[in-house]
Order: structure tokens, then C-alpha cells, then sequence
């Protein structure tokens, strides 16, 4: 995907898919989570694998690829 494709992308989702972050760890920017989504839409990867590649828990990976697939589903 071209930089600016996914640029335009982010801007579109930045709203449905930015966190805050807490007193204990900072938010997974809107920018990794995109990215998580859409290395696992277009390669097939298991969450796991996406999990490892990105430095995330599993759980963590498996709601962010949830959330960012219902938005995109919704903006697109």
C-alpha cells in the first residue's frame, strides 16, 4: 500500500481507533493499529504471528483487529 494511501486511511480511522493513554502504560497509537490490521487482512498472518511482529499481547492484538476492522468496515 502507498504511504499516502495509508495515510488517507489513518485520518479516516484516527477517530474510531485512537486510545488514551493511562497512568500505567502508554496507548498502541492509531498508527500500529492500522498497520496490525492491515498486515493481517492482506497476508493471511495469525494473530499470534501478528502479535510477535508487533510486540503485543495476543488479547491485545485480537480486540485491536476488532475494533479496527469494524471501523474500517463502517468508514469504507
Amino acid at each position: 500500500m502507498p504511504p499516502r494511501t495509508f495515510d488517507t486511511l489513518l485520518e479516516l480511522l484516527r477517530p474510531a481507533i485512537s486510545k488514551q493513554d493511562t497512568n500505567y502504560r502508554p496507548a498502541i497509537s492509531a498508527h500500529d493499529c492500522l498497520a496490525m490490521t492491515i498486515r493481517f487482512l492482506a497476508t493471511g498472518e495469525t494473530q499470534r504471528d501478528v502479535a510477535v511482529n508487533f510486540l503485543a499481547g495476543r488479547s491485545t492484538v485480537s480486540s485491536i483487529l476488532s475494533e479496527a476492522s469494524e471501523a474500517l468496515w463502517l468508514v469504507l
